[in-house]
């Protein structure tokens, strides 16, 4: 039974805009048969909102759903506007709240059930340094020929306008994603240096579109631009984070991004799978017959006619984890794969570390920064030191990719 807390008649008079209330109806407990009706409802979804707004001075209206957890949080709206009862578009916003100074929002804007728009916002506050507010926000817009224009914005600012620091960026790209356009302002020290920052324009994308845009580049750096590869990002079961497969007709990487706890971990997954790539690649390229006959291959380098028999070698004495898991970790494909990965998480460390740094007291966590959460880590294991009575640490741990 739908239980409404309260409910307000339409008023009679319209805004300036063409707009008013007709009617509003607050706190309705969430049931089975709620949840039932209701598609997508957040786990924690306890209560809802139902508002109706007519629009362009009652010629359209607007429903507004809002979902909240048991706090009274809002944690999902949709806004579904209509002319004349034929619904033109539908925008669907989710609330994330990390802490008490931080939470993060993002808003999706759908005609015909396709995504035409999305915005991704940050806020954090710290209190401590005189209320000193940190904003992240990313707003694509995207054409029905598949290109997008995007613009972001980071900044910090406390009421005094004249302290606000910030960068703003704008970029398009085509419809293969590619960036055509790209351009950087603002006021911070040494913006110039930011311009060939790999991942300064795709930081604010959501899980999909940052694992295309960190792998076009991640291709570029392990070497494997010349190589048609489908990154697929999809479910994996068991342990590992994501794998790649070369065959004669097609070469895939697969990548279970809800895995992963970080962007620094999609990084080192994508960079190390994408090595595995480039090692079949020279295997590919010497062929069988001059492994075999110990000769060099014309299409290699000399450096990479020894790299190529090196990564035959380990294929042939590779070991899967679920047999010998010290094997597989001392594997020279796995050696070599898990350094590419960590060189490149290396590198998306320091473009987070360097634009944390322009902005000094904002939370780390709006640049993916993770100094912050390797000092509650350190401060654990610390603790966890201190009051074990036998220590092992195995020079073979690895992440199963």
């Amino acid at each position: 039974m739908v239980n409404i807390q309260s409910v307000t008649e339409p008023i009679e008079v319209f805004t300036s805009k063409g707009c008013r209330l007709a009617s509003k109806n607050t706190g309705i407990k969430i049931d089975k048969q709620l949840k039932t009706a209701l598609k997508n409802i957040p786990n924690d979804a306890v209560s809802i909102d139902i508002v109706k707004v007519e629009t362009d001075f009652g010629k359209g209206h607007q429903n507004i759903l809002s979902i909240r957890d048991k706090a009274g949080k809002l944690i999902k709206r949709i806004i579904s506007r209509y002319k004349s009862d034929k619904l033109i578009d539908k925008t669907i916003s989710l609330y994330e709240y990390n802490a008490n100074n931080y939470r993060r929002i993002s808003r999706n804007t759908y005609i015909k059930d396709k995504n035409v728009s999305e915005i991704r916002e940050q806020f954090s506050l710290n209190k401590e340094a005189n209320n000193l507010l940190g904003h992240t926000k990313l707003t694509i817009k995207k054409s029905s020929n598949g290109t997008r224009t995007e613009h972001q914005i980071f900044e910090s600012f406390t009421k005094k306008s004249k302290d606000r620091r910030f960068i703003e960026t704008e970029a398009r790209r085509n419809s293969q994603g590619h960036m055509v356009k790209k351009t950087i302002r603002g006021n911070v020290e040494n913006i110039e240096e930011l311009k060939n920052d790999p991942y300064l324009y795709i930081r604010n994308y959501n899980d999909k579109d940052f694992l295309n845009a960190a792998s076009t580049y991640a291709k570029k750096v392990q070497g494997v631009e010349d190589r048609k590869i489908n990154i697929i990002d999809k479910k994996i079961k068991g342990s590992p984070l994501g794998y790649s497969r070369s065959l004669p007709w097609k070469n895939d990487i697969v990548v279970d991004t809800e895995k992963h706890t970080s962007r620094e971990e999609l990084i080192d997954t994508i960079n190390h799978e994408l090595r595995h790539q480039y090692q079949d690649k020279l295997k590919e390229k010497q062929g069988i017959i001059n492994f075999t006959l110990n000769r060099n291959s014309s299409n290699l380098t000399a450096e990479e006619n020894k790299q190529a028999r090196r990564f035959r070698k380990a294929g042939i004495f590779y070991c899967p984890p679920s047999i010998n898991y010290k094997k597989y970790c001392n594997n020279e494909l796995e050696k070599d794969a898990r350094n590419a990965g960590a060189n490149a998480v290396r590198v998306y460390s320091e473009s987070s570390k360097r634009l944390s740094n322009l902005f000094p007291d904002v939370d780390p966590k709006m640049f993916d920064y993770m100094l912050g959460h390797l000092k509650i880590l350190t401060s654990n294991v610390t603790e966890l030191l201190k009051k074990a009575t036998t220590v092992k640490i195995s020079e073979h741990t690895c992440i199963y990719h």
